[in-house]
């Protein structure tokens, strides 16, 4: 009965006013690219709410969701079950990269061209190390040569230093990939991309889950560059509804 007549009270307040805790948990390319945009954006349209974030694995943020920890996790995938509302963010694109160093062809390989190669990984637990698994299984050549790290940045550097071949987010490494630094490899067939979900729970969640799963969709990017300035500038030019 309190939650509902927090609930009620916020419903007929300003979106200024509103002030309690909002939980978000994220995954960690998302805090690498967009989340320092998307809180510049929260902290613009709601002054007053205090905005705590965890950024962990899409397993962990899953079942803590289920549990009521979050009030919107940003992650990938979908099957979400029943409990929970999603809202469409933005699909990641993905491509295999590697040194120059490594004297890669640059014509199109096959997958099991690219399995002789050492292939960088997340851990099984990550769900992009999952889909990289089954991607190489499908194509009847299990990876044999892996080198695994926990996250994008360190394979990112794994790639960048010739120590592997790794899936990488073309957005992010875009800078990288102009410098020579990282060069894209051709494969087929090619890597599918994957979508992101704002996901919250239905009926019972935050007063606010909707509104900040929509901002969240406004300010999905997963290039390397922030555009925190312009995000204060769109708040200061329209009203907050």
């Amino acid at each position: 009965m309190l939650d509902q007549a927090r609930r009620l009270l916020e419903d007929l307040g300003e979106p200024q006013e509103f002030e309690s805790t909002f939980r978000l948990g994220v995954t960690e390319l998302i805090a690498m690219t967009w989340l320092a945009d998307l809180s510049q954006a929260l902290r613009c349209a709601y002054p007053r709410l205090r905005l705590e974030v965890e950024v962990r694995n899409r397993c962990v943020i899953l079942d803590e969701m289920n549990r009521g920890k979050y009030d919107v996790a940003l992650l990938l995938g979908s099957l979400w079950g029943r409990i929970v509302d999603a809202v469409p963010l933005r699909t990641l694109e993905r491509a295999w990269m590697a040194s120059p160093k490594m004297g890669i062809p640059r014509h199109v390989l096959s997958v099991e061209e690219l399995s002789e190669y050492p292939i960088a990984s997340q851990f099984p637990d990550n769900i992009h190390a999952q889909l990289q698994s089954a991607w190489f299984t499908r194509a009847g050549f299990p990876l044999r040569n892996l080198v695994q790290a926990d996250g994008f940045a360190v394979l990112g550097e794994m790639a960048r230093t010739g120590i592997a071949v790794a899936q990488l987010p073309v957005g992010y490494y875009t800078p990288e990939l102009k410098r020579k630094q990282l060069v894209r490899l051709k494969v087929e067939p090619e890597l599918p991309d994957v979508e992101y979900f704002a996901i919250y729970r239905r009926a019972i969640g935050h007063a606010l889950a909707g509104a900040v799963a929509n901002i969240a969709k406004e300010h999905c990017n997963f290039a390397a560059t922030s555009t925190i300035q312009s995000v204060e500038q769109r708040y200061a030019q329209k009203p907050v509804r």
